[in-house]
């Protein structure tokens, strides 16, 4: 007999509580062996662990935005080394293992003369260094990685270039410690030659 009036008494009381609860609420139970959730679960207060997780994985997954140089509005990165082994296809790995964009286009003269500016800074104790960027050159005109064709002014290019070799489809520049030096700007290489790095789009 108590223990009809104990659950009666308990159904009671739960039927005042399920009443005065908003219809929107979280309520997880166990369903043969498994967590099922019902109402509105998405809460802000740390109890969707899952989301939580999910949201902190796709964070780490999202390179760090640090920019070397930043030019209307897009980010830019300078992955750069003593060691001349960088082909394009490597330059395109290097971007692509810190989960960055791509190999960075150049978009207009000022554009280049800021990246020029930021690798003259990281030389060091360097008298030069070469970098790939993600302009082509085809059918003598100069590609962005859009597709879009786009136009230099003469001074841009390195001394003699750009090159009609048609196997010389890919654009890199050196950056010497003097900015006054003649040989520097950029030129169109074959994508296997070997530079310092690469400026990456974030």
């Amino acid at each position: 007999m108590v223990m009809l009036e104990t659950f009666c008494i308990f159904c009671f009381v739960s039927g005042i509580f399920a009443k005065e609860l908003p219809g929107g609420v979280c309520v997880t139970k166990i369903v043969n062996g498994k967590f099922v959730s019902t109402g509105d679960c998405k809460k802000e207060d740390g109890s969707e662990i899952a989301r939580m997780i999910k949201e902190s994985l796709e964070k780490k997954q999202q390179p760090a935005r640090i920019c070397d140089v930043t030019y209307n509005s897009k980010c830019f990165r300078v992955i750069v080394s003593s060691a001349q082994n960088v082909s394009f296809p490597d330059a395109e790995s290097i971007c692509k293992s810190h989960n960055y964009k791509n190999v960075a286009n150049i978009y207009d003269f000022t554009h280049y003369r800021m990246m020029d500016g930021r690798i003259r800074s990281m030389l060091g104790g360097d008298s030069w260094r070469g970098v790939w960027t993600g302009l082509r050159y085809q059918n003598g005109q100069l590609v962005l990685t859009s597709g879009k064709n786009i136009s230099f002014p003469k001074e841009i290019w390195y001394p003699g270039y750009p090159s009609p070799e048609g196997m010389r489809t890919n654009i890199a520049f050196p950056v010497r410690k003097n900015p006054n030096d003649e040989d520097q700007g950029i030129y169109n290489l074959a994508p296997y030659m070997k530079y310092h790095g690469v400026i990456c789009e974030i």
